[in-house]
């Protein structure tokens, strides 16, 4: 799961989770109590620029407002208790205005959703991503710049800002699977589904690499993404039928920030009686790396009632 999956995944009941558990925090998890919704007292304000500022200089993170912390014997601080904040909506609507304002440049791509334990109050979780236009400066009387360490936020040398002043944009890939059609055809039938890379990040993705575990009950189509058997990366394994396949290429091969770059075809075996039921969702898992880019395992989520409107479209159901 990545962060903005983790992010996503937070809800009530796994706050009141990492809570019960003592959950640590860590270099991409950080818990924060608050003094006013209204973000008008100084420590709430510079606790939300450190944060911007911190995440964003290293891999990112979660705040999660309205949790206690406490270090435990390690030294390291665990969620305690409750704090809950009162008028959440307030506090949300303030983190939204301030965002642009609490560090220097503005950092992209941040959010912050409420959970509530009412109708009022309840606590908020914030997303940062890692950046590639820093670094970021924290404001609000700070001036610094801070980066994420351990659980904890701490100033940035010179040597610091030397590197990420030369830091290199980096690219970001993610599989995208678009369901085509019904194929028809009797050497090939079944749900055709498109799988291309996108590039989501600032920098060009040089020499893509492509690991993935074909799902159940589904088989590479032997004619490639454009019907004429190619494939837009060199594929590595042969097999229609692995349930591992690799998609390679050389550095000659770039995806462009922004681009949708094609793979191949998969062909999803149906039957239309069963695409009422929920457990049908198709989950794909798949490594990605490139060129200064880590490999990361990440996975892509089909949902049946896509799968159920496609074939009630087609009137086959």
């Amino acid at each position: 799961m990545n962060l903005l999956e983790l992010y996503n995944s937070i809800d009530l009941e796994k706050i009141e989770l990492f809570i019960k558990e003592g959950k640590e925090e860590n270099l991409q998890l950080d818990f924060k109590e608050i003094n006013r919704a209204d973000l008008t007292h100084k420590d709430d304000k510079k606790n939300l620029a450190k944060a911007l500022s911190g995440f964003a200089n290293s891999s990112g993170g979660i705040i999660i407002w309205g949790v206690k912390a406490t270090k435990n014997q390690e030294g390291v601080d665990c969620a305690q208790d409750k704090s809950i904040i009162v008028n959440v909506h307030l506090f949300i609507s303030k983190l939204n205005e301030f965002t642009g304002t609490a560090v220097n440049p503005i950092v992209d791509g941040v959010l912050h959703k409420p959970i509530l334990v009412n109708e009022k109050n309840g606590f908020a979780v914030t997303f940062i991503p890692e950046s590639d236009s820093g670094p970021h400066m924290a404001k609000f009387s700070e001036d610094r710049y801070y980066k994420r360490s351990g659980d904890s936020f701490y100033k940035m040398e010179h040597f610091d800002l030397e590197d990420m002043f030369g830091r290199r944009r980096k690219p970001n890939l993610e599989l995208v699977a678009n369901v085509l059609q019904i194929s028809s055809s009797t050497l090939e039938p079944g749900i055709v589904i498109m799988i291309n890379l996108l590039n989501t990040g600032r920098g060009t993705a040089k020499a893509p690499f492509l690991e993935i575990k074909t799902p159940i009950d589904c088989k590479w189509s032997q004619y490639g993404f454009d019907g004429n058997g190619n494939t837009g990366l060199e594929k590595i394994s042969y097999y229609t039928t692995a349930p591992i396949v690799k998609f390679g290429s050389n550095a000659n091969t770039v995806i462009h920030p922004g681009i949708s770059f094609p793979i191949s075809k998969l062909l999803l075996s149906y039957n239309p009686n069963n695409l009422s039921d929920a457990s049908k969702n198709i989950v794909i898992e798949y490594k990605v790396t490139a060129e200064d880019l880590r490999i990361q395992e990440k996975s892509f989520l089909i949902k049946w009632e896509l799968l159920f409107n496609l074939f009630k479209s087609k009137g086959l159901i």
